[in-house]
């Protein structure tokens, strides 16, 4: 492909990416979702009092309706609420600009995978269901795919870099990930911990490496697994001055997860069978359908056409991998693969949004295929 084509086909990609996520955001979906609402108000509350609607001074968690809330976003939020107001658009702005900025995120992730299929990736992103409807509505477990994406391709980019400090910044938007939605605080270590073994393994990176770079994610993770600790042994909100662990009235959301189950094999071989049927379907098992971009649902979060692709995509992805040996800048995705699949399985119930880390490694597979027959 000549160079002014490429360029051209990715502005006009782009473009198009940019229209379907930003246009008539503020009235496309129609109304707040209840999480969006939530989320907007306890934003605008901080900016205003400093403190949640429940009166927790800059909480790490937000109690919410008692069950608790993700943080991450509400912070985010505050300065374009502050700019715009506290309405509608103002609530989906950030979602929306991290999403078109994911756009450009998941080209260059894929052009370190392979720069050939990089341009089929950016297109079947562009116009992607499932991430369309990610930026167009401000639900706060909505950006950790995002989170995810940046941290892998920092990996990636890493293991060609010799530097001490080369983990830091990977390992820092993990921990930061860790405040977006509660399916981190199972992916994030076992993410962690493979990758980890394996690069050490393959001599990518030296122990020092990793040890600098988990120094910074403790850090910065402390909080919210003083969090987790507090509300899952009954201990009482702690008042850290600048920051406040609230302990929760109500039974946690991270709660629902099978781990947290008194049946655990029945309900992991529950979910096994749900998680499978969502992403073969394409539809919320409980109902739900606010992750879908048409009234009834009808439309599969990456498209029909996907699902072939993928049978396609993932065995030549496989291959290349195999190809380019231990070093393949591809193994940190199949570990973002099966890990993200291992996590959905514990997602009670089985629905779009609680999977979100799975679809960008399922793209990612998918935009192979579509690459291999072009």
């Amino acid at each position: 492909m000549r160079p002014s084509l490429k360029i051209f086909l990715l502005i006009l990609i782009f473009l198009a990416g940019v229209f379907v996520r930003c246009y008539l955001l503020g009235s496309v979906p129609g109304g707040l979702n209840q999480d969006e609402a939530s989320m907007g108000y306890d934003s605008y509350a901080l900016l205003k009092y400093g403190i949640d609607r429940n009166g927790q001074h800059n909480p790490v968690h937000f109690i919410a309706w008692g069950s608790g809330q993700n943080a991450l976003l509400s912070y985010i939020s505050m300065p374009f609420i502050a700019i715009g107001g506290l309405n509608v658009f103002s609530v989906r702005l950030f979602p929306a600009l991290f999403s078109v900025f994911c756009l450009i995120i998941f080209y260059l992730f894929c052009k370190k995978l392979k720069e050939e299929f990089a341009i089929f990736a950016f297109f079947l992103l562009a116009i992607c269901p499932w991430h369309i409807m990610l930026g167009r509505w401000a639900l706060e477990s909505n950006i950790l795919p995002g989170f995810l994406l940046l941290s892998v391709y920092f990996f990636i980019r890493a293991q060609q870099k010799n530097d001490k400090f080369v983990l830091i910044l990977p390992c820092s938007i993990l921990a930061l990930s860790l405040y977006s939605y509660s399916s981190a605080y199972a992916f994030v270590p076992v993410f962690i911990f493979i990758y980890a073994v394996y690069s050490l393994f393959a001599r990518i990176f030296s122990f020092k490496q990793w040890l600098i770079g988990l120094a910074v994610f403790f850090v910065i993770s402390f909080p919210i697994i003083l969090f987790v600790i507090i509300n899952k042994f009954g201990y009482n909100t702690i008042d850290l001055g600048v920051l406040t662990i609230p302990k929760l009235p109500a039974t946690p959301r991270y709660s629902m997860s099978a781990i947290f189950s008194d049946s655990f094999f029945a309900q992991m071989i529950e979910n096994i069978k749900n998680t499978l049927t969502v992403i073969f379907s394409g539809r919320d098992l409980d109902g739900n359908i606010i992750s879908s971009i048409t009234q009834k649902g009808g439309v599969h979060p990456l498209y029909w056409l996907s699902l072939p692709l993928f049978y396609i995509g993932f065995p030549f992805f496989i291959y290349e991998m195999a190809k380019e040996g231990k070093k393949s800048a591809k193994i940190p995705v199949l570990i973002w693969f099966f890990v993200a699949m291992a996590v959905a399985t514990i997602s009670t119930p089985a629905a779009i949004h609680r999977m979100n880390i799975i679809w960008f490694p399922l793209l990612v597979f998918s935009a192979y295929g579509l690459y291999s027959k072009c």
